[in-house]
């Protein structure tokens, strides 16, 4: 650890050196505290599929014995396929749900409090609100729902059973008793939540009398929570109206949600994360409540040896940080923006052809899994978790060129039992470094299965010297291309790149884009990823973020935006541009530009349209008709688009020809969609029409008017 320590900190005064340090070992102690919940978290973990069947089951004979009372007879397959519920009976199933809702967030809430706390203290934490939901389900429907159905899970189908359960023990509750009933938590409360959403999707429209059910007894006896004040609640309530962030918190109804966000945010909880992300929509809103994973590549928090080798494997591949840092976290991310380490993490390796045929494989008398090195990136992520110097520039030049194989060896359950470096020889292959996690000698049953299956591998086909080639002919005097453009270009670019990097707008994109992550960690995300970080961001804010490019900007005050068009490509450069984009002005903007570009690849079709504005709407729209989806609301080869105010697609001052170009970097392409027009007209997803267009193009104009 000592030798890591010296390659990070080398560059730092002593003082600095001991903040560096101190900071580390606080934000350790952290990570093992929160390591330490999870694992008592997941003790309350359990399976979802069979809970999913046994509520669904319950729920589906609710139904059956309403169609059976209003006929007065079993109902026929035909009858029942007639059969519409009334509004009143829409309302009731809501109720039942929401009740379902408040009574898993009580479970989930008491599961949590228990795994922190044990179980005496943790139910008492949670006496008032397991008081306040025990009678959400009286007891004949508790019964009911208790009852055993043959070949389906034999717990009961609605959560207020076990709340009720819970609350009559409190204060004598055995250990057993409330471990058996927790333990279904997350199953009560992902299947509800899943329910409630789509019942509130599906059934919106009749449920406006319900929408309006106030829900001050409920927030009387349990409250609002930090996480999700009413005050921050923008979801629009079912049936219209003004969202409750506009109101009193005293004027919470039903229809405004967000009792459905509260158990969302304790599943969230359950899963070690503070609250669920929300994404707002009409009419229900969606959430994400699993955490991200966090980036393989950057140091785990897990002890203090393990931070400071997974930021000396990023000060390996020559990624320098400046003496400015004053905490860890900022050590890591100026290690992690660095240029080399980017480019160190994007390289291939050339895998010999004996390692290929074995990657994936299992290792011959064991349970264990061959996986081979293909790039940086792969090694960056075995180093963070093995705690050596497997991604060192030695081993990444080496892998580079093919001079030996590099291999971990995963258990079933993904962990990494060992790496190996093997190298090619004239008699077969060799083993010429075997080291378990942290350095230490791997298992002698391992290193016997190892030596048997190197041995066993194909021999690797000596490397061939390049045949002679003609000398070519000597370059005229001068620099290299790659040298002269850097010389000729990289300060006047330089220069307007900082410029367009310190305006206002540039800066406030900058800060719209890094509430997700930092602008490196964004620019190494894949596309899921990427847009599950801007999932809950409002498509005009995040439109308007995305549409700033520094770079873009400075290449065209220099009339170079041609000449350098590859910059601005996410695409591999040119070696000649290589050394320009590797300019810490440059880069930084190109990242910028680059993240940009893939957010709103990402963005596709929007989950909720009522932030967006027209420069949103109208490229999406083109995109969606380039793609030939969606239903007509022009005429063929009409231009005029109906709504208020009036807007014609060839108006060359109007919204739909300036979205022209932010639709090409949503993947339209522009000679289709002119195409669809002149055969269709304009076209869009039947999916965002609730309401009908006109009410669409309003509230994108409005929107505009009032951003």
């Amino acid at each position: 650890m000592a030798e890591n320590l010296g390659r990070v900190l080398e560059v730092f005064p002593t003082r600095r050196r001991l903040e560096l340090v101190l900071d580390l070992r606080e934000r350790v102690a952290a990570a093992q505290a929160r390591n330490r919940r999870t694992t008592r978290l997941e003790a309350v973990r359990s399976r979802f599929e069979d809970m999913r069947r046994r509520y669904d089951d319950h729920a589906d004979e609710h139904f059956v014995s309403r169609l059976r009372a209003e006929l007065g007879h079993e109902p026929t397959l035909a009858e029942a396929a007639r059969w519409i519920p009334q509004p009143w009976q829409w309302a009731q199933t809501a109720h039942r749900v929401m009740c379902d809702a408040l009574a898993a967030t009580v479970l989930l809430r008491a599961a949590i409090a228990v795994a922190e706390y044990g179980t005496r203290a943790g139910l008492e934490r949670c006496a008032a609100e397991l008081t306040a939901a025990a009678p959400l389900i009286g007891d004949g429907e508790a019964g009911w729902a208790a009852r055993r159905v043959p070949g389906l899970a034999g717990v009961p189908a609605r959560p207020g059973c076990y709340v009720r359960d819970l609350a009559r023990r409190l204060g004598d509750t055995p250990e057993p008793f409330a471990a058996q009933r927790l333990a279904r938590a997350e199953d009560y409360g992902a299947v509800v939540l899943a329910a409630a959403t789509e019942l509130i999707a599906v059934a919106h429209s009749y449920l406006h009398g319900w929408a309006k059910t106030t829900l001050s007894d409920w927030r009387a006896a349990v409250g609002h929570t930090v996480v999700r004040p009413p005050s921050a609640w923008l979801q629009p309530p079912v049936g219209g109206g003004e969202p409750l962030v506009n109101r009193a918190p005293e004027e919470e109804t039903v229809g405004d949600l967000l009792w459905l966000a509260d158990l969302a945010d304790a599943l969230a909880q359950l899963h070690g994360a503070e609250a669920a992300a929300a994404n707002y929509g009409d009419p229900t809103p969606y959430f994400l409540y699993h955490p991200d994973e966090p980036d393989p590549i950057e140091p785990r928090y897990d002890s203090v040896a393990l931070a400071v080798a997974g930021t000396a494997q990023l000060a390996s591949y020559g990624a320098r940080a400046s003496r400015r840092c004053r905490t860890w976290p900022e050590l890591v991310g100026e290690l992690a923006a660095s240029a080399q380490l980017s480019e160190a993490l994007t390289g291939t390796f050339r895998l010999p052809a004996a390692l290929a045929e074995a990657d994936g494989l299992p290792l011959p008398g064991t349970d264990l899994r061959v996986e081979c090195a293909r790039g940086g990136r792969v090694l960056a992520e075995w180093a963070s978790y093995m705690g050596n110097c497997i991604a060192g520039e030695y081993y990444v030049i080496g892998a580079t060129k093919g001079d030996f194989g590099l291999v971990a060896l995963r258990a079933p359950d993904g962990r990494i039992v060992a790496n190996l470096e093997l190298r090619p020889g004239t008699r077969g292959w060799r083993v010429e470094e075997f080291r378990a996690r942290f350095n230490a000698d791997p298992s002698p049953e391992v290193a016997e299965a190892v030596t048997r299956w190197v041995g066993s591998l194909r021999p690797a086909v000596p490397k061939q010297e390049p045949a002679d080639e003609p000398t070519p002919s000597p370059r005229a005097p001068g620099v290299r291309r790659s040298g002269r453009l850097f010389r000729e270009i990289a300060e006047p670019l330089a220069r307007q790149v900082a410029r367009a990097m310190a305006t206002p707008e540039t800066e406030r994109a900058l800060r719209t884009l890094e509430r997700a992550h930092n602008l490196t960690a964004l620019r190494r995300m894949p596309a899921e990823r990427l847009g599950r970080a801007f999932h809950d961001m409002p498509l005009a804010e995040l439109w308007a973020a995305t549409g700033v490019r520094p770079l873009q900007a400075a290449l065209d005050n220099l009339d170079l935006t041609v000449r350098l068009a590859p910059l601005l490509a996410d695409a591999p450069l040119p070696s000649s541009m290589r050394r320009l984009a590797r300019h810490p002005d440059v880069a930084a903007a190109r990242s910028m530009e680059l993240v940009a570009r893939r957010i709103r690849r990402t963005i596709g079709i929007p989950a909720h349209l009522r932030g967006a504005g027209t420069r949103v709407l109208c490229a999406l729209v083109i995109a969606a008709t380039a793609r030939g989806e969606g239903t007509p609301i022009t005429g063929p080869g009409e231009t005029a688009v109906p709504g208020y105010p009036a807007s014609d697609l060839a108006d060359p001052a109007g919204p739909w020809q300036q979205a022209l170009s932010g639709a090409v970097e949503l993947g339209a392409d522009l000679d289709a969609f002119w195409q669809q027009v002149a055969e269709t007209g304009l076209l869009v997803p039947e999916s965002w029409l609730d309401g009908g267009w006109p009410t669409l193009w309003t509230r994108a104009t409005h929107q505009d008017r009032h951003p």
